[in-house]
């Protein structure tokens, strides 16, 4: 039996009506809460309560992992319902039943089904990791069972595949492995010669940046010699795609008293924070430049494609046939096989890119963690400096990625601290082969190395991997370790940990840029120093590092020669591009005139996350000053930058665009018909605020298409505890009937952040709907679970008081656990 008692009629917190449960609150509650139903609920299996505060942000407090996890589920259903099911079905190998062979469903299902024989996610957890799971699915099937009694109008209200789960499905996306998924169309399409399928080497995969789209963050941890207060400071600002559901974040803050309590966000199906701030540690994360991975090159035996010489010995490949159901389109149910082929040593035989003929195959090698991220959290959640925090990753070496983090003393950490395969430069060289893209997987003397200081072979020791700690700043955005500060850099790591002394990315270069004047107090922002107010009006200042480069001069460019001939003969006047480039403000913000035409021209020259090859510059890059080269842009012969501008103008004019729009006015986000402009800059610009939109013809960037700025949260360490401002940017909820939908992209676009109370009487204080669910092990009527939605539990109405009558130890319970 469910009952829910209200002070008022309210939506819920998801924003979904609820009033359908309001209208059973006089004669069901008495007759249904009788002594002999609900004395079983003693022994409740999960009891958690859930606090709502500004913008929808739920505070999961609990007494044990279980009761945890379910709180935690139960609220991310409330709003990513459907996202959340559609990836439980993604994971389950089962896109292809449900939903047809196309979309590529086939090619998933396949990975994922080659994931599942493989048995990883069935591997033995911690107890408080089984029980987290545990609760997580129960929490998601509570949700599921009183969505489908109340609600029909999301998209998947009746999709077969919406259905109840178990642990096991929580256990997949846990254990998923970080770079494998990205992979995955390389490992199918590894086929032997004489296979027929038409898919080998025909991948566009890019196997030396296998992260699509750019994906990357900003990072910057501040310390008590730069920050006003004397203690850290820190800035998250990962960056991944605003659709799907395989990153989309959810913003979460957990509490187990006396054991954990953790604010922050991390992927939905994922029952934990991943990026956030504990009471005396807050962390974030970079894509690394270090490889997790190498590629082998295998001989083969002459006539025997699937069989190689390992030290002059015939090794058979291991093959694992996967075999999925397909829904055919005539509704009937079929199935469909593939194989996996894999070394004795671990590798992924791939296609794509790599040729697999009579003579050679390639086969990638991965780096795992295994469930040692998994185990590493609670550790994580309960250091109290930057130095234990590097002891858990050192004793874990889990994380695929850059940690960066400050602490409450003031200190500021930088690590690469995961695992990369232990391949010394001179192993490197001497294995080469392919065109110095593969090692020799014929010799085992090419295998990794074994570092006993590692937790497992073949990955680097801690020893061997970069850290620094600073009590000024750390700083990263996806380029190496080298500059993490430039005052002490870091040098003599191994080349696939990324490289030193080489030109940085302009993003890199605006967040170096960003925190020295800020330090010396020269970026007109005031006295010397990082307050979080400042922090947050530099993280969406929105800076464009290529203009103040090359504005100027491209003025110039444009002045002297008006007219341009583009590669295809046409003739084209610039002149009108002269003054608007001249007028903008180098910025990348809603009113910024010139921001639009300046982004089409470094895109017609070909730019990336650097500056264009072919471009001139008086000042080239130079190892001694990395943060302010290369810089000036020659004016006397670039024949290349005039051709961009010409075909950045031809570009917008035919589009329909005026050369001087407002960015603003051109790039947006539609949600349920209404149009919000962003400000934000592309990778190629050098815009901290990284926010990536394809150009639409007639339309500018109407919609966010590629990784952007996503989670954004800025922690600040006081006497009573951290602070935290944050936005989600595209909000908490991916449905249409949700109250927040769109509410923290309207933050986002006027530069407004979300104030997320820590400290349990803060978040009391600031509480705009309050939930404490229980489900039992037994029944109460029939489903035993009971819910109180009440922002009062002193409030007398007549069910409360029966229940009361009859539970009274455990409603003190309750109310000792929602009142401190």
């Amino acid at each position: 039996m469910r009952t829910q008692i209200q002070t008022k009629p309210k939506k819920s917190p998801g924003g979904l009506h609820r009033n359908a449960w309001s209208r059973v609150l006089g004669a069901l509650c008495l007759a249904t809460l009788s002594a002999a139903g609900c004395h079983a609920q003693r022994d409740a299996t999960y009891e958690v309560e859930v606090r709502r505060t500004d913008a929808g942000i739920p505070h999961i407090r609990a007494l044990d992992f279980a009761s945890l996890g379910y709180g935690t589920a139960y609220a991310m259903a409330q709003d990513n319902l459907c996202l959340m099911a559609d990836q439980f079905l993604t994971h389950a190998a089962e896109r292809a039943l449900f939903l047809g062979d196309e979309d590529g469903n086939l090619a998933s299902d396949f990975f994922y089904k080659m994931l599942l024989d493989r048995g990883d996610a069935d591997e033995p957890v911690s107890e408080p990791l089984e029980k987290l799971f545990r609760g997580a699915a129960a929490g998601f099937n509570r949700y599921l069972r009183e969505f489908r009694g109340a609600y029909s109008s999301l998209a998947c209200a009746n999709k077969p595949w919406l259905r109840e789960i178990t642990a096991a499905d929580f256990r997949r996306i846990t254990r998923s492995e970080f770079l494998l998924p990205y992979f995955s169309q390389m490992l199918i399409a590894a086929e032997p010669p004489g296979s027929g399928n038409p898919d080998n080497a025909q991948s566009h995969f890019d196997p030396n940046s296998p992260l699509p789209d750019g994906m990357g963050s900003n990072a910057m941890a501040l310390g008590r010699e730069v920050t006003h207060n004397r203690r850290g400071l820190l800035l998250a600002n990962p960056h991944q795609r605003w659709h799907g559901a395989n990153q989309r974040f959810h913003a979460l803050h957990q509490t187990l008293p006396g054991e954990l309590d953790v604010l922050g966000a991390n992927q939905i199906n994922r029952p934990n924070v991943g990026f956030g701030t504990s009471e005396h540690v807050a962390w974030t994360s970079t894509v690394s430049t270090a490889k997790r991975f190498t590629f082998y090159m295998l001989t083969l035996v002459p006539g025997q494609p699937t069989t190689y010489l390992f030290d002059g010995k015939p090794m058979k490949m291991n093959e694992r046939v996967v075999t999925v159901s397909v829904r055919k389109r005539d509704g009937t149910i079929g199935e469909a096989s593939h194989t996996f082929y894999t070394t004795h040593f671990g590798a992924f035989l791939v296609g794509g890119k790599f040729p697999w003929s009579e003579q050679v195959a390639f086969a990638a090698r991965f780096t795992s963690s295994g469930w040692r991220g998994a185990e590493a959290l609670l550790p994580q959640y309960q250091a109290k400096t930057v130095a234990e925090l590097k002891a858990v990753h050192d004793q874990y070496q889990f994380l695929p990625v850059n940690l960066i983090a400050a602490d409450s003393e003031g200190n500021t950490l930088y690590a690469d601290p995961g695992p990369t395969p232990n391949v010394p430069d001179a192993k490197a060289e001497e294995c080469s082969v392919f065109h110095g893209e593969a090692l020799d997987g014929s010799k085992s003397a090419c295998q990794w190395d074994v570092d006993p200081s590692a937790v497992s072979p073949g990955i680097y020791g801690p020893g061997q991997l970069p850290t620094l700690v600073r009590s000024d700043y750390v700083s990263n955005s996806n380029d190496t370790y080298w500059l993490t500060n430039p005052d002490a850099p870091l040098t003599g790591f191994n080349a696939n940990l990324g490289e030193a002394e080489k030109e940085q990315t302009l993003r890199s270069r605006t967040g170096l840029d960003i925190v020295q004047q800020r330090i010396a107090g020269t970026d007109g922002l005031g006295e010397p120093g990082f307050t979080l107010d400042l922090l947050q009006t530099l993280a969406l200042q929105n800076r464009n590092k290529g203009g103040e480069l090359m504005r100027d001069a491209m003025v110039e460019l444009c002045t002297a020669n008006p007219n341009v001939v583009l590669s295809d003969g046409s003739a084209i006047d610039i002149s009108e591009a002269c003054p608007v480039l001249a007028s903008w403000d180098l910025r990348s913000d809603l009113k910024s005139v010139g921001a639009v035409l300046f982004r089409e021209i470094l895109r017609a020259g070909g730019s990336k996350r650097r500056l264009p090859a072919d471009w001139r510059f008086n000042i080239p890059f130079d190892a001694a000053d990395p943060i302010h080269t290369p810089r000036e842009l020659a004016t006397d012969n670039n024949p290349a930058v005039l051709q961009a501008i010409g075909v950045a103008v031809q570009t917008l004019r035919g589009a329909g665009i005026a050369l001087d729009a407002p960015l603003g006015d051109v790039q947006s986000v539609t949600r349920n018909d209404e149009r919000i402009p962003l400000h934000g800059g592309e990778e190629f610009e050098g815009v901290y605020n990284k926010l990536s939109a394809g150009f639409v013809r007639g339309s500018g960037y109407p919609e966010v298409t590629g990784t952007s700025s996503s989670w954004i949260q800025a922690t600040e360490f006081t006497e009573t505890g951290p602070r935290v401002r944050a936005l989600l940017t595209y909000s908490l909820s991916a449905e249409r009937t949700s109250a927040h939908f769109s509410d923290q992209t309207k933050l986002y676009s006027q530069k407004n952040w979300v104030e997320i109370p820590f400290r349990h009487e803060d978040v009391i204080a600031a509480t705009l709907s309050h939930t404490v669910l229980s489900e039992g092990a037994e029944d109460c009527a029939n489903g035993g679970w009971i819910s109180f939605t009440a922002q009062d539990f002193d409030d007398e109405t007549a069910c409360r008081a029966s229940f009361r009558s009859l539970r009274t130890e455990r409603m003190a319970e309750i109310k000792a656990r929602s009142h401190p």
